[in-house]
């Protein structure tokens, strides 16, 4: 059986990165048609800018606890593996069974962060998108 899964992306980058510092990049809804569930499995993101792979520490996926939109790592729980860059891009695996991750016909929000290295270099530029449409993985209930 096949699931629409809806999809709603928001750029949150912030103006200038910060070294080693965890960071809201952007910000994922996701829901399905009424009376379907299916589950967020994993990610393909896509990076841009100057910043070299190896000065991105992780990339990771977390679901809005709190509801307020707004990432917040003390508030937020974070559903994706610590993901690294590998020419240019991330895949970041959701561990399967987490209740944060299945989703119905309630929007469920969702964080992609990077964590760029202390010792990256001064003046680089650093973005992130979903690699492309078919990037997105999605299991069935």
């Amino acid at each position: 059986m096949s699931i629409a899964v809806n999809t709603e992306v928001t750029d949150m980058a912030p103006a200038t990165l910060e070294q080693d510092a965890t960071t809201s990049y952007m910000s994922i809804k996701l829901w399905t048609e009424t009376g379907t569930t299916s589950y967020f499995s994993n990610l393909r993101l896509a990076k841009s800018g100057t910043i070299l792979d190896a000065d991105i520490l992780e990339a990771s996926v977390w679901y809005d606890n709190d509801g307020n939109g707004l990432w917040a790592s003390g508030n937020d729980i974070r559903i994706g593996d610590l993901a690294t860059f590998t020419s240019g891009s991330s895949t970041v695996t959701i561990a399967a069974g987490q209740p944060q991750a299945e989703l119905s016909a309630s929007t469920k929000t969702y964080f992609v962060t990077l964590r760029p290295k202390v010792s990256a270099l001064p003046f680089t530029t650093i973005g992130v998108k979903v690699a492309s449409t078919n990037e997105w993985k999605f299991g069935n209930a």
